[in-house]
């Protein structure tokens, strides 16, 4: 049981690590990296408006923010499916129910 709890500590603050690292890698003025394209893609589709860029291009950008956006929710769910399994492990997973 204990190399279980291990593995699952350890899974759990992998996906911590891989979670910060989408959301709050290092750029400038500590922006997260899907805040930053975020920002970019508000600044490319003004000036698309005014017939600057192609729509291709618009397109890869907003498929770009799906997939940043698609890999933090994987990340959010697999981080909470480790939590709970390591709860329920531990028997906390009990003790939390009860006092809900």
């Amino acid at each position: 049981m204990r190399d279980e709890v291990l593995e699952l500590v350890l899974a759990y603050e992998k996906l911590e690590r891989k979670l910060a690292g989408v959301r709050w890698r290092s750029l400038p003025a500590g922006e997260s990296q899907l805040a930053a394209h975020q920002q970019r893609v508000a600044i490319l589709e003004a000036s698309h408006r005014t017939g600057e860029g192609s729509t291709a291009q618009m397109i890869q950008l907003w498929q770009r923010t799906e997939d940043i956006e698609a890999k933090v929710r994987e990340t959010e769910i697999n981080q909470s499916q480790t939590y709970r399994a390591l709860l329920e492990l531990t028997g906390y997973a009990s003790q939390t129910e009860t006092s809900d």
